[in-house]
């Protein structure tokens, strides 16, 4: 009887913890990554994704002759597989039986943020290390020659140099001179701005002037003129007041559907709790499937290491 009433004792506590954990996860958080990444759920440990852009365009019909078909490209496919992220909080008997709910909250207060910023940084680095890493096309994702199949062509997506005018205007413009992978004008658009939270007031400045910013001169500010982009911050991209080497900067176009930065999940944070044999003391676990990666190599996403 008496270890039927210890495994009930256990079985509460450990109802307890994750009943706290719950209403703890229910807590609205700052999220910052939803805005740079597109959030797919794939059940498989390995997601495939193909290329933007793989098929040309429509051409004229003769009466009577046969239709013509292309094949779906498969030569610059993305494979994102699925990572495990994990913390572990370890709290004392004494601790749990002098006070669990405070405890426990206190513990998912801390592993809950934990859990998030680590994502946050892991689909914020796929841009920072955006210049040094090879994606699907074999080149690095910001690159300025990206291969097109069909074509001689190639896709330039790199920019240099920091913020300015003359730097987000190039970079506009650089979106209407992406391909399809037969060399045909693709169609993208620049729609948002991306750097670290740093350098909000410079990027107000560029934009949002009716004259050209730290110019003194009357010149029109024609990017206040022209459509607008969207401003998105970010404080996990780098920057050198941070220690990083760089201050990178990009430009995205959101209107694609399953380009750029894709974040593949497999369900959300999972929370366990275990009460240890011997010393009685609890162990709580936090568990997460994700992986992030550009999934369409030179398409919907410019980029500048800045200076």
């Amino acid at each position: 009887m008496a270890g039927g009433r210890s495994s009930n004792i256990t079985n509460l506590r450990k109802a307890g913890i994750t009943f706290v954990f719950n209403e703890e996860s229910k807590i609205p958080r700052e999220k910052q990554y939803p805005l740079i990444v597109t959030q797919i759920e794939e059940p498989k440990p390995v997601g495939i994704y193909m290329t933007a852009g793989d098929i040309g365009n429509a051409t004229l019909h003769t009466e009577g002759a046969a239709i013509r078909f292309e094949g779906i490209d498969e030569a610059y496919k993305t494979e994102i597989t699925l990572l495990t992220y994990e913390k572990g909080v370890s709290a004392t008997k004494r601790q749990m039986d002098d006070d669990q709910t405070n405890t426990v909250r206190n513990i998912a207060q801390k592993l809950i943020p934990a859990m998030l910023k680590t994502k946050e940084q892991v689909c914020a680095d796929v841009y920072n290390h955006g210049f040094t890493t090879t994606v699907a096309d074999a080149v690095y994702m910001f690159h300025d020659s990206h291969p097109l199949t069909n074509s001689a062509k190639l896709n330039d997506n790199l920019l240099t140099g920091d913020l300015s005018t003359d730097n987000i205007k190039a970079g506009i413009n650089q979106f209407h001179l992406i391909y399809d992978m037969a060399g045909n004008q693709f169609g993208s658009k620049a729609t948002h701005l991306l750097a670290n939270t740093m350098q909000q007031f410079d990027i107000f400045e560029l934009l949002n002037s009716d004259k050209m910013a730290w110019d003194l001169t009357n010149t029109i500010n024609s990017l206040n003129s022209a459509g607008k982009l969207g401003i998105i911050l970010n404080d996990y991209i780098d920057h050198k007041n941070k220690g990083d080497t760089y201050s990178p900067w990009f430009m995205l176009d959101k209107t694609l559907p399953k380009a750029g930065v894709v974040l593949q999940t497999r369900g959300g944070m999972k929370q366990d709790a275990q009460e240890d044999f011997k010393t009685k003391d609890w162990q709580i676990t936090c568990l997460e499937e994700y992986a992030a990666a550009d999934v369409s190599p030179g398409y919907g996403l410019v980029g500048s290491l800045g200076t």
